[in-house]
């Protein structure tokens, strides 16, 4: 899908299992960024298929969800995907907020209250160093896709 003629984003698909049977056998589907630096995926409204490790219980759970999913289902996902891009894109928020919103969204404090001389010059080169990095990418994001919810979103992906 080619999002406002800017952002590609493609399909994908994550496979997780456990070779001792502690997870099941899971297939996720959703959509994510082609060309990204910081892996964003979105996932949360897709499909998921879970089967449990046995032969026959594979068997019986394959048959059971995958005649559930079809390609309307699909295509219903993939435009409620358009839609919530969209609804981001129109969502404008100025630079400024940027970086104060990731650093929240991270749970990043800098608080330096109780604490001593020597773990301070630490908080404030982990300061100095987490404002040079979303200087640079908040400007490359805005440059690219606009100050908008989107661009943070894309920002503050951990």
């Amino acid at each position: 899908m080619n999002i406002w003629e800017k952002e590609v984003y493609v399909p994908f698909i994550r496979i997780t299992n456990s070779y001792n049977k502690s997870k099941k056998l899971r297939f996720e589907l959703g959509f994510c960024r082609k060309v990204c630096d910081n892996g964003v995926i979105f996932e949360r409204e897709f499909v998921r298929l879970n089967f449990s490790h046995y032969k026959n219980e594979i068997d019986n759970s394959r048959k059971l969800k995958i005649k559930d999913l079809n390609y309307d289902k699909l295509k219903s996902a993939e435009q409620s995907f358009i839609n919530y891009m969209k609804k981001l894109d129109n969502i404008k928020i100025e630079g400024k907020y940027f970086i104060p919103v990731t650093a929240e969204i991270l749970g990043l404090k800098f608080s330096k209250e109780n604490i001593s001389e020597r773990y301070i010059k630490i908080i404030d080169k982990q300061k100095e160093e987490f404002l040079n990095i979303m200087e640079r990418l908040k400007a490359k994001y805005t440059a690219e896709l606009g100050e908008t919810a989107y661009s943070l979103l894309i920002l503050s992906q951990p």
